[in-house]
């Protein structure tokens, strides 16, 4: 079954004993940071959050996402209000600033930016980043092994 031919209102599998464990702290290096490292944003929710980033890049996929851990996804819709009391921040490539997920981040006090085409192709699942949802900012903390 493709994309186009998934209904709307599919149910996300919300059962994450199958998911495994990941440590979601990370303890960068101290370094001096380039420019490639960090990407400009667009503030959507405010707060800080440093920690592995959970990369998906379809909406179905939400169920491996794991506790504690920032998500990068293609955009912000309404499936990500059942992770979203699991994130410690969002970063989402598109979606307005209404929309759905966005809001939720919102009014769950959890860090959120949105609009860059590179971040979901630059970032990696297992990568550290430092997320600051006032300013737009995202930097690469530490690279997966």
């Amino acid at each position: 079954m493709n994309k186009a031919q998934r209904s709307a209102n599919q149910t996300i599998n919300t059962d994450y004993s199958s998911v495994e464990s990941m440590e979601t702290d990370c303890n960068p290096p101290a370094a001096v940071f380039t420019i490639s490292d960090q990407f400009a944003c667009e503030p959507v929710s405010p707060g800080t959050a440093t920690g592995l980033v959970n990369v998906i890049t379809d909406m179905e996929d939400l169920g491996v996402v794991a506790d504690g851990t920032i998500l990068v996804c293609p955009n912000a819709s309404q499936k990500l209000t059942v992770v979203m009391p699991r994130l410690k921040a969002l970063i989402a490539e598109s979606g307005g600033m209404l929309s759905f997920g966005f809001r939720a981040a919102i009014n769950s006090g959890i860090p959120a930016v949105r609009g860059t085409k590179e971040i979901l192709r630059s970032l990696n699942t297992g990568d550290c980043v430092r997320i600051d949802g006032s300013t737009g900012q995202v930097q690469v903390l530490q690279k997966a092994e």
